[in-house]
């Protein structure tokens, strides 16, 4: 086809012609024309209400110093969420100040985790694991009071929780604090399946969290109440994590006053379980009169976000006592714990993938996403509301955030567990025995809580500092012994609060070895000590998660 010159000349000055009268003037622009996605900014936004939003987050993500996801990358994104907040990487004043904060506010609401009575325990069935086999051991269901203020003055409400007691035992069993996965309430189901045979060498404390339930059974999902009904309803307020934390501290307070005879009256649990002969004692505890038994914090999905908040919050009673216990003959501060499990548990609103899910909370938009149905975001969301709104401040906002993220309270997790058999207010810095244990576990094929969470969970915990631990406490690092971190995944396993995935080895796959913070064992005593020759490593491989837990708890979780 051929172009007449001529022509083609006219037409571009009829052209001309009709912009300029269109207003276009000589000079044509491409300001209409929309920006690449790299060049975008928020600056480019034009909706008032996504700006004000966008603000919001801006305010939150300072605030926090976890910055503001912004990445032209997908590679540059994972960077971002996997970077912890600035307070636990610079080593400033900021970190002080935040653990201050938080203790100080813990302090103030210590009674909201304690026990006031016991209200009754009744036995419902004998124990069974995963497969429906029977397991030496008795559920009980427990009801009971926590207190309203720091008189002791009981609350209104009765609470609800299930209590398995081993059918034999002579002082061998621990104590198990545990945190229930999902949001629709407490099944035996889900106890069942997490600690299997482990039930008839250990006492379980496991509450149902405010405003859920105590199920008679589950779904064939595992995640509701089914039509048979409730053996106990839910009662309290539901505030995702924080008070479940109450929750799951303050049972286990009552159980824990009961053996210590401080409040066995109205009801007296060990008359009508037994269980006070089953438990190992934890000699050398802050109570040489009434040794405490020895403890262990434990949660699964959701539940293990709550036991490491639990953890955080009995850090900041100890650290409240200035590194000290200063308890007098007062058994005040709620619970005493040696080890730690946590099983597919979450992170936290400030890092990994957790940190999207928390800005379109923030943004006002995560009602838009499939996000919303994820366990305790619905209420999460409600917490946040008035933020959102503008009535109340960033820092009050942020507070929330902390006290429900496990690497924000990781100075405090470090200071809860310790070997309280071997403790005292200046433990020997050239001594192993002092410090706590925590076990990581998690499937790499979790599509629900994503096995980076645990990457980053360790990570953070291995990278804590002396400096970071003695700059908000008094008694500086001699009262910090540090913390033994035994991480497994297993290849091929899903999401841990349904069952132990019987087939499943545990092995590294080399994506992780390649982490060296995220090695198998670490040790982050503040004195440097290493792990070599201190743990067995073989116990750990090429077994079933219960297998692993079970080994862990003989070597490592004892006094």
């Amino acid at each position: 086809m051929r172009f007449d010159k001529k022509s083609l000349s006219r037409w571009s000055a009829v052209s001309a012609a009709i912009l300029m009268t269109q207003g276009c003037g000589k000079a044509v622009s491409n300001e209409n024309i929309p920006k690449p996605a790299d060049e975008l900014t928020t600056d480019d936004i034009s909706d008032e209400g996504v700006i004000a939003r966008q603000a919001k987050w801006d305010e939150m993500a300072t605030a926090l110093g976890i910055g503001n996801n912004k990445a032209s990358t997908s590679a540059e994104l994972l960077t971002q969420l996997g970077t912890p907040s600035t307070y636990l990487t610079t080593n400033t004043a900021g970190l002080p100040g935040l653990m201050t904060t938080l203790v100080t506010q813990y302090a103030a609401t210590a009674n909201k985790a304690r026990c006031a009575a016991i209200d009754s325990v009744t036995e419902w069935k004998a124990a069974y694991d995963s497969t429906g086999t029977a397991v030496a051991a008795k559920v009980y269901l427990m009801k009971y009071k926590l207190q309203t203020d720091s008189a002791g003055t009981a609350e209104d409400i009765v609470r609800s929780g299930l209590l398995v007691v081993p059918d034999a035992g002579t002082q061998t069993s621990r104590l198990v604090a545990y945190g229930h996965g999902g949001d629709s309430g407490l099944s035996y189901d889900d106890l069942a399946a997490n600690w299997g045979a482990l039930q008839a060498s250990n006492v379980i404390v496991a509450p149902a969290f405010p405003s859920e339930a105590v199920c008679n059974a589950k779904t064939g999902d595992n995640k509701a109440c089914d039509s048979s009904g409730n053996l106990a309803d839910g009662v309290g307020t539901a505030l995702p994590y924080d008070n479940d934390a109450d929750d799951l501290l303050g049972m286990y307070d009552c159980v824990i006053r009961a053996y210590t005879g401080l409040n066995a009256a109205p009801f007296n649990l060990s008359a009508a379980t037994g269980y006070a002969t089953r438990l190992k004692p934890n000699g050398g505890s802050p109570r040489p009169m009434h040794p405490l038994p020895l403890s262990v914090l434990a949660g699964a999905s959701r539940g293990g976000l709550v036991a490491l908040v639990a953890a955080g919050r009995m850090g900041a009673h100890l650290s409240a006592g200035a590194g000290t216990l200063a308890l007098g003959t007062s058994y005040g501060a709620g619970s005493y714990f040696s080890c730690a499990v946590n099983m597919a548990g979450p992170v936290g609103p400030s890092v990994g993938k957790a940190r999207i899910y928390f800005e379109l909370l923030v943004k006002g938009t995560i009602e838009n996403s499939a996000f919303i149905n994820l366990p305790g975001l619905r209420k999460l969301k409600d917490l946040f509301t008035d933020y959102i709104a503008g009535e109340v401040t960033a820092d009050v906002a942020k507070m929330r955030v902390v006290q429900r993220d496990v690497t924000l309270t990781s100075p405090l997790i470090q200071g809860a567990l310790r070997n309280w058999k071997a403790y005292t207010a200046i433990p020997d810095p050239t001594s192993q025995s002092p410090r706590g244990r925590l076990l990581y576990l998690h499937g790499d094929a979790d599509t629900v809580v994503p096995v980076t969470d645990t990457q980053l969970s360790y990570n953070v915990m291995a990278g804590i500092t002396a400096l970071q631990i003695s700059t908000f406490v008094g008694g500086g690092t001699a009262s910090f012994p540090g913390l033994n971190l035994t991480s497994r995944v297993f290849t091929g396993s899903g999401h841990f609060d349904t069952a132990y995935f019987s087939g499943a080895t545990s092995t590294y796959p080399a994506s992780y070895v390649a982490t060296a913070a995220f090695d198998t064992l670490s040790d982050t005593t503040l004195g440097g000590f290493g792990a070599a020759g201190f743990m067995n490593k073989t116990s750990y491989l090429s077994a079933t998660p219960e297998t692993v837990l079970t080994n862990w708890l003989t070597e490592q979780c004892t006094p």
